[in-house]
């Protein structure tokens, strides 16, 4: 705060003392005329008020950049907090799965694809978090240790909120469908960059994940169109291609789980940014419940991004 402070008020003392430096040398110039009156040519004053409102202009602006440099910079990164996720989930009225459900019993595990069990889940993490801005500056973040990840049911859909860092969350809503479908029509990412809360929304059209019966191997579209509302708002077109890769024995505590692995391609256009995404998920055969995740971005364009980060369940019993 003290850089803050600082910063504000030398760029204001520059400008003021700068801005002024005109007035108080036609002051003095009048002076000096009134006591030689007719004894001295007309002075021409207008270059020496053109070269100060520049060079005003110039140290003014250098030290609002170097202002804003210092109130935008990054903050420090904090690690989220599995207590304060319980917290909330014990707050949202839905700790117990018929409190979940409305009251109504939960759909046979074999009827539909899910959705798992709601509470508060661990995943071990790690990864990086790296951006770049023109004006802003960069801002590197390390993903490591384990972060918590929340499942609400609301109905035939459910959410996965994953709080990667204490002001970053991200969030996927699924939609449990006949046949033992799979959809995720929503995925929304709040985060904070350079003390500016930014929200992307990624809306996908029809959003399935898993097909119902799909096989190994097969491929399917899932258009989507994110929005980023943030300063001026930006949205791209993510054309993304999903793949159901295989089913495999996925590692959690003392389980080896089935899983389908399912891997998102997504080209990022549109806007001022491109790139690609790739996404690989591995979820329980049984609910749904994603089992390890591995994600990978990389764009560029304003500003240039790279996400890289892997979760990995620690147990399927969740808090509550």
């Amino acid at each position: 705060m003290t850089l803050e402070i600082a910063g504000w008020t030398a760029a204001f003392v520059a400008g003021l003392a700068l801005g002024a430096a005109p007035w108080v040398v036609r002051r003095l110039q009048r002076r000096g005329g009134a006591a030689a009156a007719g004894d001295a040519p007309c002075v021409r004053r207008w270059p020496l008020v053109v070269v100060t409102a520049v060079v005003t202009l110039l140290l003014a602006g250098t030290g609002a950049y170097f202002a804003l440099r210092v109130l935008l910079r990054p903050e420090p990164v904090r690690s989220a907090s599995h207590a304060g996720a319980l917290e909330a989930f014990r707050g949202s009225g839905c700790a117990t799965p018929a409190a979940a459900a409305g009251g109504e019993a939960a759909p046979a595990m074999g009827e539909t694809f899910g959705p798992p069990a709601p509470g508060v889940y661990t995943y071990r993490a790690a990864g990086r978090f790296d951006l770049s801005a023109p004006v802003f500056g960069t801002d590197h973040r390390k993903l490591e240790g384990s972060v918590p990840a929340t499942v609400l049911i609301d109905g035939a859909r459910w959410s996965w909120a994953v709080q990667v860092f204490e002001k970053r969350v991200e969030t996927t809503e699924f939609l449990v469908g006949p046949g033992r479908q799979l959809a995720a029509p929503r995925f929304v990412t709040d985060d904070v960059h350079f003390r500016i809360g930014v929200r992307s929304t990624m809306v996908c059209e029809p959003g399935v994940m898993l097909p119902a019966d799909a096989a190994l191997g097969a491929s399917w579209d899932r258009p989507c169109i994110s929005h980023t509302d943030a300063l001026m708002g930006t949205t791209h077109e993510m054309p993304t291609t999903a793949t159901l890769v295989g089913l495999e024995l996925v590692p959690v505590g003392d389980e080896r789980v089935p899983a389908y692995r399912v891997r998102e391609e997504t080209k990022v256009g549109g806007g001022d940014q491109a790139g690609r995404i790739t996404r690989e998920t591995w979820f329980a055969a049984d609910d749904g419940l994603p089992l390890r995740v591995v994600h990978d971005s990389r764009t560029g364009g304003m500003a240039d991004n790279l996400e890289e980060y892997t979760f990995e369940l620690v147990s399927r019993t969740p808090q509550r």
